[in-house]
């Protein structure tokens, strides 16, 4: 039941980037008073979803959850419980999105990340008070994570307020303000949606032809996929404000300098996590799971390569979305990515593999590379030559010694136990950042790493 609320998060995730797009746009230009007016559109915006969606979830989500859904009768009480602190804490936290959209565009990235730890803390903290207790479990866990909610919404609000001017509530009346951010969130929306659908599809004919087997072996791919998404994703979540600020004050060189070194820099933290992961993956499901599902071992290594190519399409699509001109690049984004579904069903009827879902969607993913560069240097001028010599090219020469030495590596040194596992992996990875610091970054890249570990060092 929770769930099935929690699915409509990517809503509040489309319009949290959709906000950050203005205001970090509106701060690059510096006009005073726009940014005040940006977010009091992005509240009122908000605040009419968030009522819409309550009215949706207080009638048709409340019929459904109580006359068709197969929940025992003793427990439809609980249900209905998770329900609704279910929705408020979905409210709070659409609510809450301007504001977190304030800090990502401030770049005030120490404090997004002190608030997401203290809440991850709190969401630890509450599964042991569940221990101390005896009664309906279900309900007081879903009772705390709302306070949780209220917690975090009231330390957004304030921190916000106390740091930033433009977070003063206003009526704007301008339709055209709102006609701005409703039209980029919902482009953006459409390519979010595609992604969870070609996902989601992909999941229930796969439990079709192969059984639950199979779901829990994906299920297992995305715990280990979405581990090292959260580093890749935070990188970006820090770069997308200044890619925007320079397109914003017309610094196209900035610019361009920005999107080649996220899309690189997003490449070798993944591929330092992604190489003993790959080649250890037998030896990491065992010491994790014991049993491991059949499939799982060949899921996450293919899952892992494709998360290695979608890296590097972040900043380019940071790049195309600061123009605000999105319509082409998602529509593509949504075709590309619902054609997944219908040709992994071709390739199950054909008699093909479980893993053949990852195959297709490793092609399909490569082919939304090279469409979103294209679509990008139409847009602010991402060409192709400079993208492949400055990114490309390392990039692949540092995974081909990384993965090299790696499984080399693994041909002469036995690992049984979660001691010699730890030392394959310190070997590896220190190959790996031998290879990037001396292939794959230019001097430059190298000053700016170095400098900008002196930097966190200092201040230690």
């Amino acid at each position: 039941v929770g769930g099935f609320v929690s699915m409509f998060s990517m809503i509040s995730a489309t319009l949290v980037a959709s906000t950050q797009r203005f205001l970090t746009y509106e701060l690059g230009k510096q006009k005073n008073n726009s940014s005040q007016t940006v977010f009091s559109v992005a509240m009122t915006i908000h605040v009419l979803l968030g009522v819409i969606l309550l009215l949706l979830f207080e009638t048709i989500g409340l019929w459904f959850l109580n006359e068709r859904m197969n929940i025992d009768a003793s427990r439809l009480h609980a249900a209905n419980w998770v329900y609704q602190c279910s929705i408020l804490s979905f409210l709070l936290n659409v609510i809450r999105s301007p504001f977190e959209a304030s800090i990502i565009a401030h770049e005030k990235m120490s404090a997004f990340a002190y608030v997401n730890i203290f809440e991850a803390l709190l969401r630890l903290g509450i599964v042991f008070l569940l221990l101390l207790t005896i009664k309906d479990r279900l309900i007081l866990y879903s009772v705390y994570v709302v306070c949780i909610s209220i917690l975090i919404f009231v330390i957004y609000v304030i921190y916000c307020k106390s740091r930033f001017e433009e977070i003063r509530f206003k009526f704007i009346n301008e339709k055209s303000y709102y006609k701005d951010i409703v039209s980029f969130a919902g482009y953006n929306f459409l390519g979010s949606v595609s992604m969870v659908l070609s996902r989601q599809c992909v999941n229930v004919i796969s439990n079709i032809y192969f059984g639950v087997v199979v779901n829990a072996a994906r299920g297992i791919t995305t715990q280990v996929e979405a581990a090292i998404n959260k580093f890749v994703n935070d990188f970006s979540v820090a770069l997308n404000p200044q890619i925007t600020k320079s397109y914003a004050q017309g610094n196209k060189s900035n610019m361009m300098n920005l999107i080649y070194r996220g899309a690189k820099f997003s490449y070798f933290l993944y591929l330092f996590f992604a190489v003993p992961i790959i080649v250890k993956t037998p030896i990491i499901l065992q010491l994790w799971l014991k049993i491991v599902p059949d499939h799982s071992i060949v899921f996450v290594r293919l899952a892992l390569v494709d998360s290695l190519i979608t890296t590097l399409s972040y900043s380019i699509s940071t790049g195309a979305m600061a123009t605000g001109n999105i319509k082409k690049l998602s529509i593509w984004i949504g075709i590309i990515r619902i054609c997944v579904f219908p040709v992994t069903y071709f390739a199950y009827e054909l008699g093909f593999e479980p893993y053949s879902a990852f195959v297709v969607l490793i092609i399909f993913d490569v082919i939304l590379f090279f469409v979103r560069l294209i679509i990008s240097d139409n847009l602010i001028g991402v060409q192709h030559k400079p993208f492949i010599y400055r990114v490309i090219l390392p990039i692949s020469v540092v995974s081909i010694i990384s993965f090299s030495f790696a499984f080399f590596l693994n041909k002469i040194l036995v690992v049984s136990n979660l001691f010699q596992l730890l030392l394959f992996v310190v070997i590896s990875c220190i190959i790996t950042i031998i290879a990037i610091s001396l292939i794959g970054f230019d001097a430059l890249e190298r000053e700016f790493v170095v400098g900008y570990i002196k930097k966190i060092v200092g201040k230690k």
